[in-house]
């Protein structure tokens, strides 16, 4: 009976775990930014459900979350909101990539994109959270979108190519220039994430392509 009970239990979690989402993402429409930042802080959370977690039940969700989240980003001055609103971009392009990589991978360059412009921004928890977001991102790079990558060496198509191109030239740049920092995180976390190696284990990495 208790295992039944249980059972019942965490049905009934998972069922109400979509609503949940749908009902945070509605907040932050009210203007109010503590409550917009409670709200982005809960689906963080919910996000970071593994998506083997029977509680889980958000994965028909996630495109539409990403896009709600991405769709309506915060001044990147706005210190209450602007961490917590990259947090939970991170979260969710994490959890798209764990159920759909390819679908994922599609996203990644407009998402990078609008992440970076806070890098600009003057309060240095934007731009850690920020930092935290891209590396999330770069988690989400696929054997394929790297194989592109090093087979595009105009450096046209590729995304990845002109993630590489971006943050060469952003250390250089007066107006990245409090952001040093983060960018050397960013850097990191990219060598690390094409580590990827299309052959033998003797060939070199993506990283030394790169």
């Amino acid at each position: 009976l208790n295992a039944m009970d249980g059972l019942s239990l965490l049905t009934r979690v998972s069922q109400s775990v979509p609503t949940i989402a749908a009902s945070l993402l509605s907040l932050p429409r009210l203007g109010n930014p503590y409550l917009s930042q409670s709200a982005y802080s809960i689906l963080a959370d919910l996000l970071s459900i593994p998506a083997d977690d029977p509680v889980n039940n958000l994965q028909g969700q996630l495109r539409d979350i990403l896009q709600a989240v991405v769709t309506d980003p915060p001044s990147n001055s706005d210190l209450t909101l602007a961490p917590a609103w990259a947090s939970v971009v991170g979260h969710a392009i994490l959890a798209f990539h764990e159920v759909d990589p390819d679908a994922c991978a599609v996203k990644v360059g407009e998402v990078w994109k609008l992440l970076w412009s806070f890098l600009e921004s003057s309060q240095r928890a934007i731009r850690q959270s920020v930092s935290d977001s891209l590396d999330s991102l770069i988690k989400c790079f696929t054997p394929k979108m790297i194989q592109i990558a090093i087979d595009d060496k105009t450096g046209a198509t590729s995304t990845i190519r002109k993630i590489i191109s971006q943050l060469d030239k952003a250390l250089g740049s007066l107006a990245f220039a409090a952001a040093t920092p983060e960018i050397l995180t960013v850097l990191s976390s990219l060598v690390i994430g094409l580590r990827y190696r299309n052959d033998s284990r003797s060939s070199p990495t993506a990283t030394e392509l790169l």
